[in-house]
């Protein structure tokens, strides 16, 4: 199961202002079953999206964007991602639903698509969902969708209030090395930028052989704008980070006269 980690911060990794975010960091690893093969479906898979919430009113269009990690079966997480795009593009009504509503409708998907993909299995088929945006006070918002550990059938919709936020095959690992170099001497910037540390050491660095691998995703919601940046590989061979997506070096990408995002930063900008 992916691992995905969520976490709230007052400094981001390219400003010593306090500035309020949110971060989300996810691998690209698809479980494998039988075969150890990896290839580009299985190793480097999105698990983090971008949703544009477009609701046509009286006033004329109103938009917004939430950002979505998803975790669990990938054919039940990424066709409830596509749902929720398709649906969420296109709405009516007087003002966008608030957070709390796309994640009940989020449940509402869940719950259909893995009862559909259990049938097709003939096994339970499940995911996470979680969803980050702005609430209605300004303040930014963070809800889980999740299956319930009492009826598989159903899905739990949470707010997440306690972070860093974990979920996924190795998340007893992450937490565990976190915890070991939380201190209370650590600078607050390093602490805040702790979990990429966290993750790139346990999991690109040493490429662990457990569930998680491959590349490094990452979305920020700074200043109430979403934020992707480019995956990041770690290189053993030359010993550097590269940007890859979907198995194609996007730092070198042309489409037509554009490229593929601006250059990111990289995790050598905050291990220095």
């Amino acid at each position: 199961m992916t691992t995905i980690v969520t976490w709230k911060t007052l400094s981001l990794f390219h400003s010593t202002e306090e500035i309020p975010g949110v971060f989300m960091i996810a691998d690209s690893r698809v479980s494998q079953s039988g075969s150890q093969m990896v290839n580009v479906l299985t190793d480097r898979c999105a698990k983090l999206f971008e949703i544009d919430i477009r609701v046509h009113t009286t006033n004329g269009p109103e938009c917004q964007r939430i950002g979505v990690a998803v975790a669990g079966n990938s054919l039940v997480a990424h066709n409830c991602v596509f749902c929720m795009q398709q649906i969420l593009s296109n709405l009516g009504g007087e003002s966008p639903p608030i957070l709390p509503e796309v994640a009940e409708f989020a449940n509402h998907v869940l719950t259909s698509i893995s009862l559909d993909v259990s049938q097709l299995l003939t096994t339970p088929a499940q995911a996470e969902v979680i969803i980050m945006g702005t609430a209605s006070n300004g303040e930014y918002e963070v809800i889980s969708v999740r299956p319930s550990s009492a009826n598989p059938s159903q899905y739990l919709t949470e707010t997440i209030t306690s972070f860093p936020y974990v979920i996924g095959s190795d998340a007893k690992f992450f937490l565990e090395e976190y915890e070991k170099l939380v201190s209370p001497d650590l600078p607050k910037q390093h602490v805040e930028q702790l979990p990429f540390l966290v993750f790139d050491r346990l999991f690109l660095n040493k490429q662990s052989l457990r569930a998680t691998g491959g590349e490094m995703q990452i979305l920020v919601l700074e200043q109430h704008e979403l934020k992707r940046y480019s995956p990041q590989r770690w290189n053993p061979e030359d010993q550097r980070y590269e940007c890859y997506m979907f198995g194609i070096d996007i730092s070198r990408l042309q489409i037509g006269n554009c490229c593929v995002g601006a250059r990111p930063w990289l995790l050598d900008d905050i291990q220095k």
